[in-house]
């Protein structure tokens, strides 16, 4: 008897949790992914990668890649035959080409950085602006942070529409 009062009492919980979780528009945004995916996001990072000191970084770090790939692919089909003073030298020249490579990859995520944050500044206000017109819009009770939740299905997530309507403004 008491099982059936409390099956049926967890079942009503359960419904009744259900239909207040109906009631609820439950939403997520990011709002640097939608202002980074607007028309002008996109348009003032195109125009980082086409200023030539940085399309130059680039370019240096594609080299020093296919440096490293040319030393190493060296020294996988010949390192058998090295001696140890040759096989120092390898060493030494893939260690300075790999730090090279890495205060290049450096200059460039510190290039990016502040492009972006330019970009975000530039754009905050709009953004807030128009999350809180389609936050009205959809009716939306509860706006999280995309990074902050776990799993959120695509018809949730605001992060497009956002982009969308800071194209329109």
């Amino acid at each position: 008897m008491y099982k059936n009062f409390f099956s049926g009492l967890i079942f009503g919980i359960a419904m009744c949790l259900s239909v207040f979780a109906n009631a609820q528009k439950i939403a997520v945004v990011n709002i640097q992914a939608a202002i980074l995916e607007s028309e002008y996001g996109q348009s003032e990072l195109q125009k980082l990668e086409n200023r030539p000191d940085y399309a130059a970084l680039v370019v240096e770090s594609q080299s020093l890649i296919a440096d490293v790939q040319a030393l190493d692919n060296e020294a996988q089909a010949n390192s058998s035959n090295w001696s140890r003073e040759r096989l120092a030298e390898y060493n030494r020249q893939r260690q300075f080409i790999a730090e090279d490579l890495q205060v290049n990859n450096q200059r460039i995520q510190s290039e990016r950085e502040a492009a972006v944050r330019q970009i975000n500044q530039t754009m905050n206000q709009r953004a807030l602006t128009a999350l809180q017109e389609l936050i009205d819009e959809e009716e939306v009770t509860l706006l999280l942070q995309e990074s902050a939740v776990y799993h959120a299905t695509e018809e949730h997530n605001l992060t497009p529409e956002l982009s969308v309507k800071l194209n329109s403004q």
